[in-house]
């Protein structure tokens, strides 16, 4: 066979990288091609004890790695572009997310891998119930497993794929109300490093009150929701650095009532304790805007004390470290400012900020995202600022820029509390916005203008 119709091969099955010798494309093509014929299975459990034998581990334990490579490799490398679908809606589409599908839905001749049903029933996952309050601190592997799976929460959310019961939900719930001092999103000072597993709860936990029918809180209104209203995958190549991301936004937040939050946080909380989430005001799902413009809404316009409370800087200390000190660091990101409504039971207005991080399992596209929240309340037929319904965001913006799942919690609250009120958001990029009353790029500017809190550094 030729180099030439090697190459015709990996151009009709993956994404085109002008990068790529013909021979780098013959040796990926046949790897891909070899991995993804193989039964790989990350929960073996759900087979019994005949296939938790030391033989079928160590099979497995291969299997799994070079699987996990691929699906890397194939995440990275991914280029889609927006194309007509069957209906004429533009959807984005990709050789390497076509390949992905048929490897979780083992179809077009493609070897069923259960990358995403198997979330949280793993080898990685033994001590899951174990100690809740326990940091998951990841060896390669285990990270790698739970960064792809995060990469896919688009595919694990969508109501056609992935459609398998919800594993671990009491746990994931357990984990998504902890307290930010219990768990918290960084492992460390700079903000670079995820809490991975962490974030996949919040997945995980909405996944269920998603896509799980009579038990979901959410679960008959997401099925309802335009197709456009879904999330989706992203288009184009995976960036590294500061990156901006699209204007329209879906987001669903859950809360606990304070004693029932205390009891969820509580050391005598036994595995398999189930408590009952909460809607604001019966809320399903937020519409909102983000907008970028520097000219409009620079750096400089940032109160101190927002930066106390959501430290959007973690690398301000690092000019007092001594030169030698500094060397060893990672190179200071950018930072971006945003602004924003929200329309929903109530309407809101958001002011924030992003920065890269370093890659995460060697994906890039992370980004960290914190964020000031101000809700509203009715006055004489009057939207005005509410001072009891001010909350502070912390979240990661995944691969893609089109997910961002993170936590909330009390923004005139102190962090390191215990007690403090926190639960988990998940928003996701749309392409068109569902907000019945359009939102205007400055309605969160003249709300701003229209009240002063002192504390918070609105005068």
């Amino acid at each position: 066979v030729t180099s030439s119709v090697w190459r015709k091969r990996f151009l009709r099955t993956f994404d085109f990288d002008n990068s790529l010798e013909t021979a780098e494309m013959l040796k990926k093509y046949k790897y891909r091609r070899t991995v993804s014929k193989q039964w790989t299975c990350f929960d073996l459990d759900k087979y019994g004890g005949g296939s938790s034998s030391y033989e079928v581990q160590e099979f497995q334990t291969v299997n799994q790695e070079h699987s996990l490579r691929m699906f890397r490799g194939l995440i990275i490398d991914s280029n889609a572009s927006m194309v007509p679908d069957e209906n004429g809606q533009l959807v984005p589409h990709g050789l390497n997310l076509k390949f992905i599908q048929d490897m979780i839905t083992g179809n077009n001749g493609m070897s069923y891998v259960d990358i995403i049903e198997s979330v949280f029933c793993t080898k990685y996952d033994k001590d899951i119930g174990r100690n809740l309050n326990n940091v998951m601190r990841l060896d390669k592997q285990g990270c790698a497993l739970y960064n792809v799976q995060l990469c896919l929460s688009a595919l694990s959310l969508h109501p056609n794929y992935c459609n398998a019961k919800v594993s671990h939900f009491d746990i994931s719930q357990h984990q998504v109300y902890s307290a930010p001092c219990t768990q918290p999103l960084f492992l460390d000072n700079l903000k670079q490093s995820v809490n991975t597993r962490w974030l996949l709860h919040i997945v995980n936990f909405f996944k269920f009150h998603f896509k799980s029918g009579a038990e979901g809180l959410l679960a008959h209104a997401y099925s309802v929701l335009d197709a456009d209203q879904y999330p989706q995958f992203w288009v184009g190549k995976l960036q590294a650095g500061t990156q901006t991301f699209g204007t329209h936004w879906k987001g669903a937040y859950m809360y606990l009532d304070q004693r029932t939050l205390m009891s969820s946080r509580s050391k005598n909380t036994s595995r398999g304790t189930v408590h009952t989430d909460s809607l604001d005001g019966g809320e399903t799902f937020q519409d909102m805007s983000f907008f970028f413009d520097d000219a409009q809404y620079g750096t400089d316009k940032w109160p101190k004390q927002w930066e106390r409370i959501l430290g959007s800087d973690p690398f301000k200390e690092l000019g007092n470290l001594r030169t030698r000190y500094r060397r060893n660091q990672p190179e200071r990101p950018a930072i971006k400012q945003f602004w924003g409504t929200s329309r929903g039971s109530k309407q809101g207005h958001f002011f924030g900020r992003i920065h890269a991080m370093a890659p995460q399992a060697d994906i890039p596209g992370f980004q960290r995202l914190v964020m000031m929240k101000f809700y509203t309340k009715k006055e004489n037929g009057e939207q005005v600022y509410d001072p009891t319904q001010v909350w502070a965001y912390e979240g990661v913006v995944l691969p893609g820029r089109r997910i961002v799942v993170g936590r909330w919690w009390d923004a005139r609250g102190d962090i390191d509390d215990e007690r403090i009120n926190s639960g988990p958001f998940i928003w996701w990029n749309v392409d068109r916005s569902g907000a019945a009353k359009p939102i205007d790029k400055d309605e969160a500017f003249d709300f701003l203008d229209s009240f002063q809190d002192h504390d918070l550094g609105v005068v």
